[in-house]
C-alpha cells in the first residue's frame, strides 16, 4: 500500500515511542493449550523463509480449518501482478499468462479440500498451496524478485505446517473461532495500517511463527494494542467493540499468551490512540 507505514513499522518506529508505551509483559497469562509432545518446531531444516510460511499457514487456516474462501482474492491479484511481470520480462517466464496458469493450476489441486482433515493432507493440497502461496507473494507488487521461482515444499516443512496446522485447530477449539481473517484497519490519517491475523467475537489474536516468546519483545505487545486501537476506532468491524482479550500465538511453540482488555493500563490505551491516529508521514 502506497505512501502507508504498516503498524509493525509504526510500533519499532525509534523516538515515538517511551519505555512505558507498551503493555506490561506481567499482564499477560499463558492459555492452557492441548500438548502434542513435539515441542518447539526447529526451522532450520523447512525450505522457505520464516515470510514464506507465514503466507502458507495464512493460506492454510483459512482453506483447511475455517473453510474461508476470500483468500482467493489474494490469488487473483497475485496472478494479475505475475502476468504483468512476466509481459515486461521481470520474471523467467517467457509466457504472459504464467500467473493466471499458475492460478488455474493452484485451484484445481485445492479443489475440494476445504476444510479438509488436517492428516489426510496428501502431495496434491500441498503442492496447491505452495502456488497458492507463491501468488499471494506478488499480491502487492508485480516486482517481486526477479529470481524468486515457486517450490514444493520438503517433507519436513509438510510435516510442521501439519502440526502447526493441528495447534490452531486447537487454539480455536479453545478460544472459538474466528469470524474474520486477513482483515485491515487504518488510522483516521489513513496512513497507518494493519492486516491482521484472526478477529474473534471476543479476542484479537496475533499469530508469529518465531520461536522467541511474542510476550519477550515489546514491539509484538506493542503491535496488537495499535491494531486493537485501530480496529476499534474505525468501527469497520462491529466486533472488535466486543473484544475482550487481546492474545499473542506462536504454532511454532505451542504457545498462547493473553491479556484482558480490562487488565491494560486505561492511560497507556489513550497514549497508544494519540501517537497512531495522529501519525504524519514527515515524522
Amino acid at each position: 500500500m502506497k505512501n502507508l507505514i504498516t503498524v509493525n513499522k509504526l510500533a519499532s518506529t525509534p523516538g515515538m515511542w517511551e519505555r512505558k508505551d507498551v503493555i506490561p509483559k506481567g499482564a499477560f497469562y499463558e492459555v492452557v493449550l492441548p500438548t502434542d509432545n513435539f515441542g518447539i518446531l526447529d526451522s532450520s531444516n523447512e525450505n522457505v523463509s520464516r515470510q514464506v510460511l507465514k503466507i502458507a499457514m495464512n493460506i492454510a487456516i483459512r482453506h483447511f480449518i475455517l473453510g474461508d474462501e476470500l483468500y482467493l482474492n489474494d490469488l487473483i491479484a497475485g496472478a494479475k501482478n505475475m502476468d504483468k511481470a512476466c509481459s515486461i520480462g521481470i520474471v523467467r517466464e517467457s509466457e504472459e499468462d504464467v500467473g493466471t496458469r499458475l492460478l488455474q493450476y493452484a485451484l484445481f489441486l485445492l479443489q475440494g479440500s476445504a476444510q479438509k482433515d488436517i492428516d489426510s493432507l496428501n502431495d496434491d493440497d500441498f503442492n496447491g498451496l505452495a502456488g497458492a502461496t507463491f501468488l499471494t507473494l506478488f499480491r502487492d507488487n508485480p516486482i517481486v524478485d526477479a529470481n524468486l521461482e515457486p517450490h514444493d515444499f520438503n517433507d519436513v516443512t509438510k510435516q510442521h505446517l501439519k502440526i502447526m496446522l493441528k495447534r490452531c485447530k486447537s487454539f480455536f477449539d479453545a478460544e472459538g473461532f474466528p469470524i474474520a481473517s486477513n482483515y485491515i484497519v487504518l488510522n483516521k490519517n489513513k496512513n497507518v495500517y494493519n492486516e491482521g491475523d484472526f478477529l474473534g467475537e471476543d479476542y484479537v489474536v496475533d499469530v508469529r511463527y518465531g520461536k522467541k516468546n511474542q510476550i519477550d519483545i515489546p514491539k509484538e505487545r506493542r503491535k496488537i494494542l495499535i491494531n486493537y486501537i485501530l480496529g476499534c476506532d474505525e468501527k469497520q468491524y462491529a466486533d472488535f467493540q466486543n473484544t475482550q482479550a487481546l492474545v499473542l500465538f506462536s504454532p511454532r511453540t505451542n504457545q498462547a499468551f493473553e491479556v484482558k482488555i480490562e487488565d491494560i493500563p486505561t492511560d497507556l490505551i489513550e497514549r497508544t490512540r494519540i501517537i497512531a491516529q495522529n501519525y504524519k508521514n514527515s515524522q
